[in-house]
């Protein structure tokens, strides 16, 4: 569940300067992954209506919370430790975020 989340890996709080540079791609895979988990995904909205604002705006905050050369370890050796040591705190806060969003 860990590596899902971790290509899932959705989310932040702000767009700081040293976020990381995502690709769109990857964006949009983090998106559909937590569309088809629903409202089964812990802290998602339960309306499924919701649920497309959420997801964006998940994915958005997480990647912008990522420094770049996190995100470059990942894309050039398939593993950053320090992107995932840091996920579960950055995707909790981008939920957080997005849940006030998604109303």
């Amino acid at each position: 569940m860990k590596k899902i989340f971790a290509t899932f890996a959705l989310i932040a709080v702000s767009h700081l300067a040293w976020s990381a540079t995502v690709m769109p791609e990857l964006k949009k895979a983090n998106t559909d992954i937590c569309l088809r988990m629903g409202a089964s995904a812990r802290g998602a909205p339960k309306a499924p209506e919701k649920m497309p604002v959420f997801c964006g705006c998940v994915s958005d905050a997480y990647w912008s919370s990522v420094p770049q050369g996190e995100y470059d370890a990942l894309i050039h050796t398939g593993k950053s430790p320090l992107l995932e040591a840091n996920m579960d705190k950055r995707l909790e806060i981008a939920k957080a975020a997005c849940l006030k969003k998604a109303g």
